[in-house]
């Protein structure tokens, strides 16, 4: 029964298809005809309607002459937007309607799905859930229309990873998925109330030749196969399931503490934003709080990781810091930690002082579904770390 399982499964990923990319841009110029209120300063403002010269329309609220409030814009091959609009970009609650059919109605950040939101395929699949920069990411459920098969749990860059897949026949798949194929441990949960525990192993061929030229790894048709452990009872599954549990916890409590000691190698490096934009997201940037005492700290990671940089560029080019002791929760990770820096160059509040400073801090990473960072809390007597190196608070 698990065999044939594994075989539906080709069914149900050959009908994910369909138009999630297919986003065209609005006109940002202002060619063409308007007809609505304008502000003194003769931009648009208000309600309006413009037509633009390749015959997109847009009609809506305006400020400062950007598109901003709620509105509609078609486009000339039938694509339609209606909703939230905030500084030109799609931003807020909005409905999508695609030229092949399919429709996104959700949230959206700076012109992408972005947080909840369901796509309609169309194909008739489903997908209703969380979005990030565009893409299925986070907790959601994609429905197959053509099997009734079902995927639910966790998403990651538009790709189902962990979580179940329930079949056509009623069984039910729990584990995780790479490349959109089960890999690793996994439980078959069976109609009839028993289950099965095993392994999936999946090989992927070397590349080869082919009458096109040479083939790429990802090209490559894997060979999957299914070991499964003596079948459980059903009196036996509760025991089973928090096993698997408790396993599968463990895994994303890893992924996260990776990702946290990661983060807080990438801030120590002094290379600025650019370093940690792995670890948030971007589209909605990561908040920061700081517990120090020091006026106009920074509010988001983003700019605390360029604050770290213009101290390392500047005055404390030596500045580093090390990791004293890590713990975890569900979905936090407190990090204790050292920070060691001696003022040795110009740009700071006071001339070079060749004093060494050494000073604790805590840090407290909360995560998303995704194991994203969505705070960063910082606990540091910054003005003892300032007494050390000579600088006023002030």
């Amino acid at each position: 029964m698990a065999q044939q399982a594994v075989d539906d499964y080709d069914v149900a990923q050959g009908s994910d298809s369909g138009g999630e990319d297919s986003l065209n841009p609005e006109v940002e110029d202002n060619l063409g005809t308007y007809v609505g209120d304008r502000n003194q300063s003769n931009e648009r403002d208000g309600f309006g309607v413009a037509t633009h010269a390749n015959g997109d329309v847009y009609e809506g609220q305006y400020s400062a002459g950007q598109r901003h409030g709620e509105g509609k814009y078609t486009w000339k091959n039938g694509e339609k937007y209606e909703g939230s609009y905030k500084h030109d970009k799609k931003h807020g609650l909005g409905s999508f309607t695609y030229a092949n059919g399919g429709i996104y109605r959700g949230m959206w950040v700076n012109n992408r799905r972005h947080g909840d939101g369901t796509f309609f395929y169309p194909n008739k699949d489903t997908y209703t859930g969380e979005w990030r920069r565009g893409r299925k990411s986070g907790q959601g459920c994609y429905v197959f229309k053509a099997t009734g098969c079902e995927f639910k749990g966790t998403f990651k860059n538009g790709k189902f990873v962990a979580g179940e897949w329930k079949m056509r026949d009623g069984t039910t798949y729990v584990g995780r998925f790479s490349r959109g194929i089960p890999t690793g441990q996994g439980i078959y949960k069976f109609p009839d109330g028993n289950a099965q525990k095993g392994k999936n192993r999946v090989v992927y061929p070397a590349p080869d030749s082919t009458p096109d030229g040479p083939r790429v790894p990802g090209d490559a048709v894997p060979e999957r196969s299914w070991h499964g452990e003596e079948v459980v009872v059903a009196s036996k599954m509760p025991e089973l399931l928090a096993l698997e549990q408790e396993r599968n916890v463990a895994l994303h409590k890893k992924e996260m503490i990776d990702k946290a000691t990661q983060l807080f190698e990438a801030l120590d490096s002094g290379s600025g934003p650019e370093c940690v934009r792995d670890y948030i997201d971007v589209l909605k940037p990561a908040e920061m709080s700081c517990e120090s005492g020091l006026p106009n700290f920074p509010t988001t990671i983003l700019g605390y990781a360029k604050w770290l940089q213009d101290l390392k560029e500047g005055p404390l080019p030596d500045l580093r810091s090390e990791i004293q002791q890590l713990t975890s929760g569900e979905r936090v990770v407190h990090i204790l930690g050292v920070m060691r820096a001696t003022h040795l160059a110009d740009q700071g509040p006071v001339p070079p002082t060749n004093k060494p400073s050494i000073s604790n801090f805590v840090y407290v990473m909360e995560f998303d579904a995704g194991n994203k960072v969505v705070h960063l809390t910082k606990v540091h007597d910054v003005k003892h770390m300032y007494d050390q190196l000579g600088w006023p608070m002030a």
